[in-house]
């Protein structure tokens, strides 16, 4: 498949990855980037579920994403078009999660 793909430009720059902690309070993965965030993966390698809002405060019963211990999501690196903050809970103590933004 080559690019464009519906327009869309393939990315020339990264942020680099960070393991973050998560905890039950909401922690802030990607802060809002307007007209920047081309994409967007995520891992947890922790032992808990992680659960992203994209542009609230998620619940483990209200969530956009909930990623399973040791996967990913997207499972393939593709388009991440919500621009907005996302963030990010457990529904134990402690979690970890890697973020990778293309922008």
């Amino acid at each position: 498949m080559g690019y464009p793909v519906d327009g869309i430009t393939p990315s020339t720059a990264t942020i680099p990855p960070t393991l973050l902690t998560i905890t039950s309070e909401a922690s802030i993965v990607l802060p809002t980037r307007f007209g920047l965030r081309i994409g967007a993966l995520f891992f947890n390698p922790g032992a808990v579920t992680v659960y992203l809002g994209f542009g609230f405060v998620p619940t483990s019963t209200v969530y956009s994403v909930a990623i399973a211990a040791t996967a990913s999501w997207p499972n393939q690196p593709i388009p991440f078009p919500f621009q907005g903050q996302v963030e990010a809970i457990v529904a134990s103590t402690e979690g970890s999660l890697l973020a990778t933004e293309f922008i």
